[in-house]
């Protein structure tokens, strides 16, 4: 069995977290999760949901690419 994670934001704008489990006897099927504050739903594709929360930690992804050595 695997774990996934998804981290998204939602239309309201609350970060999301969903952790998924994928079984590799089991077909992936196409599951829907709701938010917890608005109830705006969005699709995962696993075997089942084990948890939908509000991701209170933000990262920012930061490029560097521009940067002299």
């Amino acid at each position: 069995m695997g774990l996934n994670v998804s981290l998204w934001k939602c239309e309201c704008g609350v970060h999301l977290k969903a952790v998924t489990a994928t079984d590799e006897g089991h077909p992936q099927v196409t599951l829907q999760v709701e938010c917890p504050k608005c109830g705006h739903e969005r699709t995962l594709t696993a075997t089942q949901i084990l948890s939908v929360s509000e991701e209170k930690t933000h990262y920012t992804v930061v490029s560097h690419s521009n940067r002299r050595s």
